[in-house]
């Protein structure tokens, strides 16, 4: 019986360090995706800013194609650019939750980062906000030009 007991234990045991693992992997792999956004949404906001500079006086959004960007770059789908009022707008509808934005907009956002709330910017970094298209939907990402 005691030998039943002591198996029982170790099986135990190691179920909850295989679990433990397992978690510390999904948690890896969530940060490595939000890099992976935040890289993406740099690259589209340097492009959108390059497109501006090409384009001056355009209005409305404006297609991944007509960025420019490497055809072996394939961002996001739910990554959008948008041109208004001579201001650029990258965002990106968010489906989750906004428990690591620190990791994708970085330690250290700029004040033209943030989520878009109610058609205002509102950003970590100021206790004031800016105004935003209302095309931009509440809760997104959004990095201003």
């Amino acid at each position: 019986m005691p030998v039943l007991f002591l198996v029982l234990i170790l099986s135990f045991v190691a179920i909850d360090a295989g679990y433990d693992v397992s978690r510390d992997q999904q948690a890896a792999s969530r940060v490595s995706q939000r890099y992976a956004l935040r890289t993406n949404l740099l690259i589209v906001r340097n492009a959108l800013q390059r497109y501006m500079q090409a384009n001056p006086g355009l209005d409305g959004p404006v297609s991944m194609s007509a960025l420019g960007l490497d055809v072996s770059f394939n961002p996001d789908r739910s990554i959008h650019a948008l041109i208004d009022a001579g201001h650029g707008y990258v965002y990106m509808p968010m489906t989750w939750i906004r428990d690591d934005l620190e990791t994708l907009l970085g330690e250290q956002p700029s004040a033209l980062m943030g989520i878009a709330q109610g058609n205002q910017l509102v950003s970590p970094v100021t206790n004031h906000s800016i105004s935003l298209p209302a095309v931009i939907p509440d809760q997104s990402i959004v990095l201003m030009l």
